[in-house]
């Protein structure tokens, strides 16, 4: 008995890289989806039509989905907080200066 094609609307590049991958196909997809490119609804539809395809294979799968997952979250995390550690920088140095500034147009020390 042969399955039938899978029926999930991917580019026909992903749709390669995936097929020829398996579990590395989906965890790429599931580390693009959580950090930069969002795809949504794909990875779920990918790791079920896998899962059928082999049933014995369900769990490395979903493990691949996972930490492909939380290493997109990770990557997502430290682009964030170093961006957020630049933009407080940045308005610190805003905010003191404008101080300083304040406290010597009034004829006080800029110094604390």
């Amino acid at each position: 008995m042969e399955l039938p094609p899978s029926q999930i609307h991917l580019p026909r590049w992903l749709q390669g890289i995936v097929a020829a991958t398996g579990g590395l196909g989906l965890f790429l997809i599931a580390f693009l989806d959580s950090s930069v490119l969002t795809f949504p609804v794909i990875n779920d539809l990918l790791l079920i039509d896998l899962s059928i395809r082999f049933p014995s294979r369900m769990p490395y799968y979903a493990g691949m989905a996972t930490l492909g997952s939380v290493g997109g979250c990770l990557l997502l995390y430290y682009i964030a907080r170093k961006g957020g550690e630049a933009m407080f920088r940045r308005m610190r140095g805003l905010a003191q200066s404008g101080f300083k500034r304040g406290r010597s147009g009034m004829g006080l020390s800029a110094s604390y």
